[in-house]
């Protein structure tokens, strides 16, 4: 209910916004308005006084028992700082990301059977603003990848349905009250146990544990075993790494080239060390992480042991 009230408070601060901007008085009745948040219908009243107590609206009271409100200095600056923060994609992603893991978080044993539920729920907004089905899925499917929840994956738009938290989703909301970003850093930094192991593709492109299990049939002379390893490792510590979403596709697609060169019965040397160093170089620039150290020893190894140019 304490919720419903803030976001109806939300609601008003821009009402009188725009109402400011085509009234000379900017003065708005309160009993012209009505809100209604998850089927609750809340007192615009207690909606105003909430807004009063923080100095953001002020209220004009009449004989007749009418009430205006009207933005103040405060109010304004609020309404406009709100709105920037809104519309800013890399705080939307983050709070997506922080909702879909506290509403799973407050379920405990329960799980979501469809996002449609999520979606329609109290948590999935952000200042007010709703969360849409693409955000949703979008941040569903990275929290799924990064391992902090977990459900059966499905082809529609969501990714993935019946979802629960794991227990590195867990102590990410325990913790870190479901900041992914500041999770991953500790997590890298060794301050959140985790299983270290790397789970890498084979030149097949199927997974193999502890850099276990790896076949190649080599007829070149160039063993390439190591440089599937590597570019199998890219993939799997991309979410880590924090990097823009511009720099992580594009180190995709350079490890998921290496992959494919590396996979050829004769292989281009001078063609899998440019990739090689590329990525490499890429590496370095992120912030370090226990998994990026690891896969940048094994890319050194692996880049030094096939020799070009």
């Amino acid at each position: 209910m304490i919720d419903d009230i803030e976001n109806a408070a939300t609601e008003l601060l821009e009402l009188l916004y725009e109402y400011d901007a085509i009234s000379p008085s900017g003065q708005f009745p309160l009993d012209a308005i009505a809100f209604a948040w998850n089927s609750n219908y809340i007192d615009q009243n207690v909606v105003a006084q909430l807004a009063a107590s923080r100095m953001l609206i002020s209220q004009t009271n009449y004989p007749n028992g009418r009430t205006e409100a009207a933005l103040t200095a405060a109010g304004i600056a609020y309404v406009q700082g709100m709105r920037k923060d809104r519309s800013d994609p890399q705080l939307r992603t983050s709070a997506t990301r922080t909702s879909i893991l506290r509403t799973l978080y407050d379920a405990e044993a329960m799980y979501l059977v469809t996002w449609e539920e999520f979606e329609l729920g109290a948590g999935s907004h952000y200042l007010g603003s709703h969360f849409t089905s693409f955000e949703i899925g979008r941040e569903a499917r990275h929290l799924y990848n990064l391992g902090l929840i977990d459900g059966k994956q499905m082809g529609d738009e969501y990714g993935i349905v019946e979802v629960t938290l794991t227990e590195q989703g867990h102590s990410c909301v325990a913790d870190f009250g479901g900041d992914v970003t500041k999770f991953n850093r500790e997590r890298g930094q060794g301050n959140v146990t985790t299983n270290n192991n790397i789970y890498v593709p084979d030149n097949n492109g199927n997974l193999a544990i502890n850099s276990s299990g790896f076949s190649q049939t080599v007829t070149s002379g160039v063993d390439t075993t190591d440089l599937l390893k590597f570019a199998g490792a890219v993939g799997q510590i991309l979410p880590t790494l924090n990097l823009s979403e511009e720099q992580a596709e594009e180190l995709r697609q350079e490890s998921a080239e290496l992959h494919e060169a590396a996979s050829q019965s004769d292989p281009d040397v001078g063609l899998l060390h440019r990739l090689g160093r590329s990525i490499l170089k890429a590496l370095g620039t992120a912030a370090p992480t226990v998994a990026s150290d690891l896969v940048l020893q094994l890319g050194e190894r692996a880049v030094t042991a096939i020799g070009g140019a």
